[in-house]
């Protein structure tokens, strides 16, 4: 009786384990990369600031890739960013928080200040964001 216990505890408890390995294994697929940018592209559609990714790349979790990274709001597309590095903690997922530990941007442009976006009181910055 023992033993069938500790291999019932021992399966309920290694099927969580399995099912991250799996999932994580998937990630790190062409179609895993595919399913998680239309993932978040979906996800950002509805909000005030939607979000386009042409290419993910990297070793999930961990250092994550992106790159032609588009910000857009109801007035278009606010920022092009060429490639983003993050580093990220894929734990936080589970309490619905997005934790980046580091990120780093090569090259990009801001088209214009986003419109969902409140107006920042204080001094004016260096060098302003000017719509086109």
């Amino acid at each position: 009786m023992a033993r069938r216990l500790f291999l019932v505890a021992l399966a309920l408890l290694g099927l969580p384990v399995l099912l991250v390995i799996a999932a994580l294994g998937a990630a790190n697929t062409d179609w895993g990369r595919a399913w998680i940018v239309d993932t978040v592209e979906s996800a950002t559609a509805g909000g005030p600031v939607r979000v386009g990714i042409d290419a993910l790349s990297g070793s999930l979790p961990g250092r994550v890739v992106l790159e032609g990274v588009r910000l857009a709001d109801g007035s278009g597309v606010f920022a092009e960013l060429v490639r983003v590095e993050l580093r990220w903690s894929p734990l936080a997922l589970l309490t619905g928080t997005l934790a980046v530990d580091a990120i780093a941007v090569d090259g990009g442009r801001d088209r214009c200040a986003p419109r969902s976006c409140p107006r920042i009181r204080g001094p004016s910055p260096s060098r302003p964001s000017r719509c086109r």
